[in-house]
């Protein structure tokens, strides 16, 4: 994370007008806490920034509606984070993570068909994503929907059976 962090500030180095290179910074300054010892006290600011760079350079980057979005879930009790992910998928309808950080959403608005079918397009768009195999079971698990959520976690274990969080999952299904 900390590799593609110092690419983004490098792309924005060479070119500080590039709204695109400011919403891939905000997103890895988003998941950074998830991966490291980063507070994320300390990564949100700066994710935060990066978002509001883009945007004013440029209100049609798709990504970085999503990532405002993804903050706004995360930060703001939701507010206003569906009109941004609405807004980011009208944009560029097939990115993956669109969909993806979507899905997470319905999911936490209690929400689960729908998610399910956020995180189908997902899969459509990014059938390899070993993460997006991975929480495709999420929603089903959050549904009661123990036998679907298992095959959804299993199929990213055979995919990389190194990948720990589909484990986890899988052993939340199991509880």
């Amino acid at each position: 994370m900390m590799k593609s962090i110092d690419y983004f500030i490098r792309a924005i180095e060479k070119d500080p007008a590039y709204a695109l290179a400011y919403a891939g910074l905000a997103d890895a300054y988003a998941i950074l806490p998830n991966y490291s010892q980063t507070a994320w006290n300390e990564s949100y600011p700066r994710a935060r920034a990066a978002i509001l760079k883009a945007l004013e350079l440029d209100d049609n980057v798709a990504e970085a509606h999503i990532a405002l979005a993804n903050l706004k879930l995360w930060n703001d009790w939701a507010q206003g984070a569906e009109e941004e992910f609405k807004r980011g998928i009208a944009l560029s309808p097939s990115y993956a993570t669109g969909h993806h950080w979507y899905s997470i959403y319905l999911s936490a608005m209690g929400r689960p068909q729908e998610a399910i079918e956020e995180m189908t397009k997902a899969q459509e768009f990014d059938p390899f994503s070993l993460i997006i195999d991975t929480e495709l079971g999420l929603p089903y698990l959050y549904a009661h929907q123990y036998d679907q959520a298992i095959a959804h976690f299993q199929k990213a274990i055979e995919m990389d059976p190194s990948f720990a969080f589909a484990h986890f999952a899988l052993a939340e299904a199991y509880d």
